[in-house]
């Protein structure tokens, strides 16, 4: 009797536990981070050793770019479960994010032997070797992987998107419908099919697929608590819109405010901080608020990438005039008497996007798509041309300061507290040259000339194979014709620079 009863006390203590575990997920999902980490911290204190609580403490911190203390908790679980798989991976996963791969990938090498009816492993190294450029040993991996586990939805993932980061879209698309027949209800292979269709151009199928994204673990939570918009509720609903995705994301899609008006809907935008007053200037944007503003109410949400899917989208039919976002007369005004003294073409420049350290899977990208400052010399010695610094982000002053005084660019962003501000100094330049970043729709959206340095494995939007783009029609694209490699684009850069500032035509240079 008694051991049946400490028994059912145990289940029930385990039980209350996850609960709380669970609970601290979704404070995470809401962004409520501190409070996910008091949650599991109080937990620690009163089951010191926990595997499941140090697990989750180890994920929330190497989320939070602490990758050191994830290790240190991940270690401190493997003491008690050395064999543990689970911990093994994150094990291997923790060592990568504190510049450790080599040993990440010896452990997830040791994984694969020692448990080989388990494709977990090999995935898991597919995906660091790749995340690390090393694309022939992911493929090698791959292939492994699918001779020892055909049936694996999750390594047809993984070989598509091999497949998609080397520019075989038809091949991707194969790779990804095999895992959808494996496993129809994989949000990651859904996702991962959608951004290959969007590149394809198949824009009706890509929206469709993108609403995956919905249903991954980690999806940016509602900001309330109403049924999503289906597209087919009364005149006058009252729909709330934010934003899941990034801030270059937020301005592309916020053209689609006008048929969201035209459908009839009452829209409630939702933005972070710096885009709320560049976003009240957008047709039919009547209610803009930050996001850590009290809500109105309303009677249906709906993220602004959803729009497309939602109201429908064609690869024709990009909606919005050009340009869609007015920046304020009086800062342009006042910007315009700043830079007036600068000579010959004024060219704006980006060379590198958000690091998010934070977040190691978006700080990986950001490293393929960013530069270093002194990269660009061949672009800031071109004679005819002032360059016009609109980085964000005081870490890169000493980049600029690194540089001869003579092509140091003009670095006005200490004064700029947001995108209507940069909107205003953007709209006194002849040109924006920029990495894949969220200045780069900015400029788009003005319609200025924006030319934009795109990595190898392009984001889905600009398509495959041309220079234009259906969003932009001001942008030219300037693709890496290998990964990693920037030195052919930054020359062919620069020549087409000298020849516009020769033609003195910046139409569409």
């Amino acid at each position: 009797m008694a051991s049946h009863l400490s028994d059912h006390l145990e289940v029930g203590t385990d039980l209350v536990l996850q609960n709380r575990i669970a609970a601290a997920r979704r404070q995470e999902a809401a962004g409520n981070i501190l409070n996910a980490l008091q949650i599991l911290a109080d937990l620690l204190s009163t089951h010191p050793g926990h595997r499941d609580i140090l697990l989750a403490l180890a994920r929330l911190n190497k989320r939070i770019g602490a990758p050191q203390d994830s290790l240190l908790l991940i270690q401190l679980a493997l003491q008690s479960h050395p064999t543990d798989r689970e911990l093994q991976s994150e094990l291997a996963d923790s060592l990568e994010a504190c510049g450790r791969t080599d040993d990440g990938l010896a452990v997830l090498e040791r994984l694969a032997l020692a448990a080989p009816d388990d494709p977990h492993p090999l995935l898991r190294l597919s995906y660091m070797h790749r995340r690390h450029e090393n694309h022939e040993a992911a493929e090698e991996i791959c292939a492994r992987m699918l001779i020892r586990y055909p049936d694996f939805s999750m390594g047809w993932v993984s070989h598509g998107i091999g497949d998609h980061r080397a520019g075989r879209n038809v091949e991707a698309e194969t790779c990804f419908q095999k895992a959808l027949t494996l496993d129809p209800e994989n949000p990651v292979a859904h996702l991962s099919r959608a951004c290959n269709l969007l590149a394809m151009g198949r824009w009706r199928e890509g929206f469709a697929e993108f609403e995956w994204r919905r249903k991954l673990p980690n999806a940016v939570a509602s900001p309330v608590a109403v049924p999503v918009c289906n597209g087919h509720e009364p005149a006058g609903t009252r729909l709330l819109l934010w934003n899941d995705q990034g801030l270059g994301d937020a301005i592309q899609f916020l053209r689609y405010l006008p048929l969201v008006k035209a459908h009839g809907y009452k829209p409630i935008l939702v933005l972070s901080k710096e885009l709320c007053r560049l976003a009240r200037s957008v047709s039919g944007a009547d209610i803009v608020l930050p996001s850590d503003a009290p809500l109105p109410p309303c009677d249906a949400h709906l993220p602004l990438m959803s729009v497309p899917f939602v109201l429908g989208a064609q690869k024709e039919i990009v909606p919005a005039d050009e340009p869609y976002v007015q920046p304020d007369r009086q800062s342009v005004a006042r910007w315009a008497n700043r830079l007036t003294g600068l000579p010959g073409l004024k060219v704006g420049l980006v060379w590198a996007g958000a690091a998010r350290k934070n977040d190691f899977q978006a700080h990986t990208l950001d490293r393929r798509r960013s530069l270093d400052l002194a990269q660009l010399r061949p672009l800031l010695t071109t004679p005819g041309t002032s360059f016009v610094s609109l980085q964000m982000g005081r870490e890169f002053s000493s980049q600029i300061a690194a540089l001869p005084p003579d092509i140091r660019p003009f670095n006005p962003m200490d004064e700029v507290e947001d995108f209507l501000d940069t909107a205003a100094v953007i709209q006194n330049l002849d040109l924006v040259i920029s990495v894949d970043t969220s200045v780069a729709h900015l400029a788009g959206a003005l319609g200025k000339p924006v030319w934009i340095l795109s990595r190898f494995d392009g984001c889905w939007r600009w398509l495959k194979d041309r220079d234009d783009s259906p969003w932009y029609p001001t942008v030219r694209l300037f693709r890496q014709n290998a990964p990693g490699q920037w030195d052919d684009v930054i020359s062919r850069t620069a020549a087409a620079l000298h020849e516009s500032i020769g033609s003195g035509d910046m139409a569409r240079k």
